[in-house]
């Protein structure tokens, strides 16, 4: 990884890395985020080494979860924060643990098994180094906000301690996949489901990037004396020094930040903000004004210590960071609501906003609006959409709210804003012509028994008029109560012509293949018509199909995000959703496997 780096790790652990992930067009799969976090990743050897097997639990290979840590997104100058922990756990550690007298972490997470949560078999037997490696390397955002969903959902399930890992570390890693994916406040409830007496200093790295994503840097003074304890890294003094200023201890909290400073171990805009915090409960004269002129790129660091004292962050260098930061700000209640919209309907398209929380933030800020003057607005529009008699009117301020293109994420996000306001209204011949948008909008949040009672409506018009809204039903309806046909396929296609069309058609053919929706030899002979091979594999493949096989399905949830890491669905291979799709049902995850398959068809 380039942007979310960990100093520890070695040249053989990313050969591993490069052999498990799939190409996706390129030697290797490039970081998806811009500069702005982290340290440069370590050059990528001339000959990768093979993958470890899943069922590897003996050893633990560099780049694994006891690896040592910069903390992802601090300053250059805060690096790693902890020494190497030992290779194998039992040999002796560079840090001694309390008694264990607090409740076990052999198992923890925040949802338990049922509709969303994942049994506690998840990973099974798989190596917990394997799985290290993979969480490691994903490059986030994804392509598919289903996907980061149904991973969102594995990492917050309560599963055991993974073998070969500690229980602390297993926590530690799932959580700051969880923050690297935009959903900080899951990876707050996995870090603050482990008693500080039992952290290790891995765990301890990533508590501090948690709790700085999201703006809480309360959550770092009780770990701010043990973590400087453990390194000399700048982040820990400066956490002390907050932390006495919010606790009334000016002349520490002066002492620490002149000492700093006196070190030359920040920029002067990294101390300035530090005192902002720290003045934060006096009004001390330290609090000086912010000027950001310095400032070439944003970092976790400063994003979390400038929200949580208030200071705008000037939109420019959002553009610096990659697109979860913008989740991570739709969840700060210090930033103004405007904002906290316009970050969560980016949060929204990426998978860790929902479609209510979305529509509770512009109903929120409907509140505050005139009601003179909210008629023109998006939160106007949406107030018509849910409560106007006429459902022509209705249908109206929905399509207002669906301008861009849905491919875009924020195209995308007004479709999830409006996802219920379209479940309610009533299937209608005379509303056929806006079908496809409602069961676009409908599916976008999973609403998939309201978006499939539209199919009574479609089946009455001919194959051509009613083709962009059967492909998204063929794939998404619960039951396969669609019709699905080469001949339908084929017509659907011949709507788009381009490079672009035959993609399309291409994953719309590996969606009802892996679906089991349609033979998988007819639909590898038609995919190939469309420019696509669904018969080849690769070692990406072959795991992935494992991992299925024996009913692994975090590891499935994990491996399918890794074979979307790609900015825009243009770029996911066809064969890539046909073994996705087809893991995810294999192991259980039907619904969110045929919402991934729909998202392809809209997207792509």
């Amino acid at each position: 990884m380039r942007s979310w780096v960990f100093k520890g790790a070695s040249a053989a652990a990313l050969a591993v890395l490069a052999a498990a992930i799939p190409a996706l067009g390129q030697d290797s799969p490039e970081s998806l985020l811009p500069p702005g976090f982290g340290t440069p990743a370590p050059q990528r050897p001339a000959a990768p080494a093979p993958l470890p097997s899943p069922s590897q639990s003996q050893g633990q290979p560099a780049g694994s979860a006891s690896a040592p840590a910069a903390v992802a997104g601090a300053p250059a100058d805060i690096g790693g924060l902890v020494p190497p922990a030992p290779a194998v756990p039992g040999e002796d550690a560079v840090y001694r643990l309390p008694p264990p007298v607090s409740r076990p972490i052999d198992a923890v997470g925040a949802i338990w098994p049922g509709i969303t949560g994942f049994p506690e078999n998840a990973f099974g037997e798989a190596s917990g180094p394997y799985l290290v490696t993979l969480m490691q390397r994903l490059d986030a955002p994804i392509a598919s906000r289903w996907a980061a969903i149904v991973l969102r959902r594995a990492l917050l399930s309560r599963v055991p301690t993974a073998p070969g890992t500690r229980p602390a570390d297993w926590v530690a890693e799932r959580a700051l996949l969880l923050t690297r994916l935009g959903d900080v406040e899951g990876a707050r409830m996995l870090v603050q489901a482990v008693p500080v007496d039992r952290y290790t200093p891995r765990l301890y790295a990533v508590a501090a990037q948690v709790a700085l994503a999201g703006a809480d840097l309360g959550g770092l003074c009780p770990i701010a004396d043990v973590g400087e304890g453990l390194t000399r890294e700048a982040v820990w003094p400066l956490a002390r020094a907050m932390c006495a200023g919010l606790s009334g201890d000016n002349s520490l909290s002066a002492a620490l930040v002149d000492r700093a400073r006196q070190r030359r171990s920040l920029g002067n805009l990294d101390l300035l903000l530090v005192e902002r915090i720290a003045a934060a409960s006096s009004g001390s004269q330290r609090s000086a004004n912010i000027d950001w002129a310095e400032a070439r790129r944003l970092n976790v660091f400063r994003f979390g210590l400038a929200t949580a004292a208030g200071v705008e962050i000037p939109p420019a260098l959002f553009r610096t960071v990659g697109a979860q930061v913008m989740a991570w700000q739709a969840r700060a209640p210090a930033v103004p609501l405007e904002r906290r919209i316009e970050a969560a309907r980016v949060g929204a398209a990426l998978g860790m906003i929902s479609s209510a929380d979305l529509v509770d933030l512009y109903s929120a800020l409907a509140e505050e609006t005139d009601v003179f003057a909210i008629a023109g607005t998006p939160a106007g529009q949406l107030r018509k959409a849910y409560v106007e008699d006429d459902a022509e009117n209705r249908l109206a301020a929905m399509e207002a709210l669906w301008k861009g293109d849905i491919r875009t994420r924020d195209g995308y996000a007004g479709r999830i804003l409006t996802a219920r306001a379209a479940a309610a209204i009533t299937p209608d011949a005379a509303l056929f012509v806006h079908a496809p948008g409602l069961i676009a909008s409908m599916l976008s949040a999973g609403l998939d028994k309201q978006a499939a009672r539209w199919w009574r409506v479609l089946d009455q018009a001919g194959e051509d008029d009613a083709a962009n809204g059967w492909a998204l039903l063929a794939v998404g309806a619960p039951g396969g109560g669609v019709p699905v046909s080469a001949s339908r396929i084929r017509g659907w296609a011949k709507g788009d012509e381009s490079a672009r069309g035959n993609h399309r058609a291409a994953l719309l053919v590996a969606a009802l293949a892996g679906l089991g929706r349609m033979d998988a030899g007819q639909a590898a002979s038609l995919a190939s018509g469309f420019g696509a091979n669904l018969s080849v594999s690769s070692r990406y493949i072959q795991q992935l199909d494992a991992a299925a096989a024996a009913g692994r399905g975090g590891e499935v949830a994990l491996l399918a995000a890794l074979g979307l890491q790609t900015a825009r669905w243009q770029g996911v291979p066809p064969q890539h959703l046909y073994h996705i799709v087809a893991a995810l049902k294999r192991v259980g995850r039907e619904p969110e496997a045929r919402m991934i398959a729909a998202e392809a068809v809209m997207r792509s």
